[in-house]
């Protein structure tokens, strides 16, 4: 996370918060060589929401921008 500071779901919506949690971009499920990474940092709500939506479905949410349309938002 010192390296990448911000949510990198809040970044494809325009967005700056800072990161709180350091999140395993394919989950690991108790495999030591994928819990080594790759890595990606995200707030909490995206960790605990729209990340666990995307796991659990294969697809990401959708969120409505400042400008009435919607943003796509894709963990990478």
């Amino acid at each position: 996370m010192a390296a990448n500071p911000l949510c990198v779901i809040c970044q494809s919506a325009g967005l700056i918060v800072q990161a709180t949690v350091c999140d395993h971009i394919t989950p690991h499920k108790g495999d030591p060589e994928l819990f080594k990474g790759p890595l990606q940092s995200l707030c909490k709500r995206h960790h605990d929401s729209d990340k666990q939506v995307i796991e659990k479905t294969g697809w990401a949410p959708v969120t409505i921008g400042p400008d009435g349309y919607p943003i796509l938002c894709i963990a990478t």
